[in-house]
């Protein structure tokens, strides 16, 4: 929330994405379709968290993130609440991984599908084990 209790978030399990739809409606469609977007609005919810703005209505923050140039400006949008103040190593992987999260199907290497929730919760154990913290995960 900002300093007047707006929120700065968006809500996350409310499918909001244009999803391409499959000709046929198989359960599978489905399950796909869900998938693809739970991990690009968690995609969404990191790029906001890290820049304090919101998605805006034409996907602006999602096309700054998706842009090769992205890399290189990721400091200049951190946000300022910060004061400054953060790893830009796990800055970077945060970037990486809204990347992934909500780059277009169209964009996707062949044959690597869906980034899925359990794939970044994975990557995300992996970090904390690297770093030594050897939480129990569920």
């Amino acid at each position: 929330m900002d300093a007047n209790f707006v929120a700065k978030l968006s809500d996350v399990g409310v499918v909001s994405h244009d999803v391409r739809l499959a000709t046929t409606d198989s359960f599978q469609d489905r399950v796909e379709r869900r998938r693809a977007g739970l991990a690009f609005q968690y995609g969404v919810l990191v790029l906001e968290l890290v820049t304090g703005q919101s998605p805006g209505a034409d996907g602006e923050l999602v096309r700054w993130a998706q842009d090769p140039g992205s890399a290189a400006s990721v400091h200049r949008m951190v946000d300022a609440d910060l004061g400054g103040v953060y790893d830009a190593r796990e800055l970077r992987d945060l970037v990486a991984v809204a990347r992934l999260c909500t780059r277009d199907r169209d964009d996707r290497d062949e044959g690597a599908g869906v980034v899925t929730i359990p794939q970044i919760v994975r990557y995300l154990q992996g970090k904390l084990e690297r770093i030594g913290c050897q939480a129990r995960f569920g």
